[in-house]
């Protein structure tokens, strides 16, 4: 009985839930359609007012109306009218319209001043062109521009005042103006004794020259650098090599790597190999394919080691022994030079030898040939004098 009063309490606890959102949702609905009937109140407001400025305006139509039928039946409208026809037509014989701008500027937004230039269109068929141009004769005519119903004319004057010109019975009121009446001063102006400063200005000749001369200076400079590697360029491998071994000074602590660098750098230079970066051990072994190199295998190996063992001592070395050490290189490299440009003598003279040796086998050839022919030639005579003495 339990279980099922609190199965029972619980659907009915659901459903009283389930209310709780239905009524939720109700007052959400109906708070809707108040609102909506409110806007709807609102609009059936606006629309009566709307209604009663209708019915106004209706009204006042209506009272013009009557008006109007009250002038139009009154002995005073036809007697009014023919006076403002007569005015209309009594004008003149000359219909013109005149229309002042200024340049780029409506007169009415802003006075004429002086130097402005006016524009003035003139609508006439019975004004000449000279007639204009004395009508503004106190103005300077700037041009005059002919259309087909009259005359454009621009024109500036640089005196100011108020300037009537007559056309036909049309005048025209021309008021120029100068600005310095619009400048508003209410106290007494004192001028001053003391030259104002001069502002800020660049003299653009100066930085003219100043250019000029850093373009001088680097030309110069960059012709000098290009001269001294061309000159490097077409050095020797070996005055190269004294160069570099030259510009190494025996203070630097770098002494004894640049010396092996410039070795190794004219070997490279001689040979066209690849051998920087390579430690003393594998630069031997690649000196020893080359054959001039490999004569000189011991005393190069010698220094190469004697250059490691005071680099990597620590010991510190007298200028004297450096010197030494450095002219003990210098003296190698000049024999391995030397031995290079001796072997090279010795195959341009065998290519030359060789060279000789192949035009003179040429040349006999050539001799042996020509012998050959004429005794080829000679037995062919002596047969055809055989022949013509047989016959």
């Amino acid at each position: 009985m339990i279980k099922v009063m609190s199965n029972v309490m619980n659907k009915v606890m659901i459903k009283l839930m389930m209310a709780e959102k239905i009524i939720k949702v109700m007052n959400k609905i109906t708070d809707k359609v108040m609102f909506k009937l409110v806007k709807i109140k609102l609009a059936k407001i606006a629309m009566s007012k709307i209604m009663i400025k209708l019915v106004m305006n209706e009204k006042v139509i209506k009272m013009m109306k009557k008006r109007m039928i009250k002038i139009e039946n009154s002995a005073i409208t036809m007697p009014f009218l023919l006076l403002v026809l007569l005015m209309f037509f009594s004008v003149g014989s000359i219909p013109l319209q005149a229309m002042a701008e200024s340049e780029n500027v409506d007169a009415g937004s802003r006075s004429i001043y002086v130097g402005d230039i006016i524009e003035i269109k003139i609508v006439t068929e019975e004004i000449s062109r000279d007639e204009i141009e004395e009508k503004f004769k106190d103005f300077e005519i700037v041009s005059i521009k002919e259309q087909k119903d009259g005359y454009i004319i621009a024109l500036r004057t640089f005196e100011t005042g108020e300037k009537r010109i007559l056309l036909g019975d049309k005048e025209i009121v021309i008021d120029v103006k100068s600005t310095l009446d619009e400048i508003q001063r209410d106290d007494v102006f004192e001028g001053s004794l003391d030259p104002e400063e001069a502002g800020f200005s660049i003299e653009w000749r100066y930085i003219f020259y100043f250019l000029l001369t850093v373009m001088l200076v680097s030309g110069c400079i960059s012709l000098r650098e290009y001269l001294a590697k061309r000159k490097i360029r077409t050095m020797t491998p070996f005055e190269r090599f004294i160069r570099l071994v030259n510009s190494i000074s025996p203070d630097d602590d770098m002494f004894f790597v640049k010396l092996t660098a410039g070795f190794k750098e004219y070997v490279e230079a001689t040979y066209s190999c690849s051998i920087r970066g390579k430690t003393s051990i594998e630069l031997i072994d690649t000196i020893c394919s080359f054959p001039v190199l490999c004569e000189s295998l011991p005393a190069i190996k010698s220094w190469l080691m004697e250059c490691d063992r005071l680099k990597f001592s620590g010991v510190k070395v007298s200028k004297e022994k450096k010197h030494d050490f450095c002219s003990e290189l210098v003296e190698l490299v000049r024999w391995i030079d030397e031995r290079i440009s001796e072997i090279m003598q010795e195959d341009d003279e065998r290519r030359k030898k060789k060279s000789k040796n192949l035009k003179q086998v040429k040349e006999g050839v050539s001799i042996r040939g020509s012998t050959i022919e004429g005794k080829e030639n000679k037995e062919d005579k002596d047969t055809r004098k055989e022949k013509g003495a047989a016959s």
